[in-house]
C-alpha cells in the first residue's frame, strides 16, 4: 500500500511531476500512515506468536499458539476487534515521519541524478 498511496497522492498534488519537496513529504507521510494502519493487525498477531504471552497461554490451557489463524482468533476472543489495533498510535507516529523522510530523500536523489 505504501507505493500505491504515495504515487496516488503525489499525482494528485503534483500532476506535472516536478520536483517539489513539500509534495514528496506530504505524500510520503500519508503513505506511511496508511501502511501503519493496514499492517498493524498482522503485526499484533505476529507479536503474539513471537512472545507467547503467559496470560494468554493460561486461557489456552498452556498450549502454544500455532499459526496466524489461531493468533487472529485468540486476539479476537480475548480483546475483540479492538485487540487488532493495539499499538496503532505508536506505529503511526513512528512510520508517518520516517516514511515521509524516506520518500523525500529518494525523490531528492532522483532529482540530483537526473532520473
Amino acid at each position: 500500500p505504501n507505493f500505491v498511496v504515495y504515487e496516488t497522492v503525489h499525482l494528485l498534488l503534483n500532476p506535472e511531476k516536478y520536483y517539489n519537496p513539500k509534495v514528496h513529504v506530504i505524500a510520503g507521510c500519508l503513505a506511511g500512515a496508511s501502511a501503519a494502519v493496514i499492517s498493524t493487525p498482522m503485526d499484533v498477531a505476529k507479536t503474539l506468536l513471537n512472545v507467547q504471552e503467559k496470560c494468554i497461554s493460561k486461557k489456552m490451557q498452556n498450549q502454544p499458539i500455532v499459526g496466524m489463524v489461531n493468533s487472529f482468533l485468540l486476539i479476537y476472543k480475548t480483546n475483540g476487534i479492538h485487540g487488532f489495533t493495539r499499538g496503532l498510535r505508536a506505529r503511526v507516529v513512528y512510520l508517518t515521519p520516517s516514511t515521509g523522510i524516506s520518500w523525500s530523500v529518494y525523490e531528492l536523489f532522483k532529482y540530483i541524478l537526473g532520473l
